[in-house]
């Protein structure tokens, strides 16, 4: 779970970003990466795990953070 908070709270920093092209900046580049490692190991243990809770618990959170940085690679 942790893990996917800090997917979150990367994904968080880079979007709030000053900069009005975050992807051209070093510091974007580097949280893109965070929030995509932080993300594919999160998304390892939830796999083992299973799902948890109600409906659009963590592997449904993982799924549209993964959709959102799918969406930011195609632009």
């Amino acid at each position: 779970m942790h893990l996917l908070e800090m997917a979150k709270t990367a994904w968080n920093a880079f979007i709030t970003m000053e900069s009005a092209d975050p992807l051209t900046q070093p510091a974007g580049l580097e949280l893109l990466a965070k929030v995509r490692t932080y993300l594919r190991l999160s998304n390892q243990v939830w796999a083992v795990i299973g799902p948890e809770g109600d409906d659009g618990g963590p592997l449904a959170e993982i799924r549209v953070l993964e959709r959102l940085l799918s969406e930011q690679g195609s632009q």
